[in-house]
């Protein structure tokens, strides 16, 4: 089977993983647990998970869910101070990855190339399993 057979598959993934964290407080610094906690239920959290446990291995210094949530946190208000005023949690994030690619921000996981913010999604959900 090849790479372009799983396309859908990844593309449901990430959407699924942006409608999740569309919940996300925009502040990072209080209770990430907390504000991790029930995002991932739309998602196949399984198959996010695994993709997030090969980008944590690359990147340990984001191997804890309070820099990971301050990093998506951060990039969502970064976005909105940009982007459009009042625009929401997921508009942002779904922009962010937009721009990721546009600057080449994209790591490669086993062949697969995810933006950074896409591949800190899916950290989030490897981190929240692993909790």
């Amino acid at each position: 089977m090849t790479r372009d057979a799983f396309q859908p598959a990844r593309r449901r993934l990430i959407g699924l993983a942006l409608a999740a964290l569309a919940g996300v407080p925009a502040r990072a610094d209080v209770g990430a647990t907390a504000q991790a906690a029930g995002l991932l239920d739309a998602i196949d959290a399984e198959a996010a998970a695994r993709f997030g446990f090969r980008y944590l291995a690359q990147h340990t210094g984001e191997a804890r869910l309070p820099e990971l949530v301050a990093y998506l946190a951060a990039a969502i208000r970064e976005e909105r101070a940009t982007g459009t005023k009042g625009i929401s949690r997921l508009t942002a994030l779904r922009e962010r990855i937009r721009h990721d690619y546009r600057d080449a921000d994209c790591v490669d996981l086993d062949g697969w190339l995810l933006s950074r913010t896409e591949a800190r999604l899916c950290a989030l959900a490897a981190l929240s399993r692993a909790a």
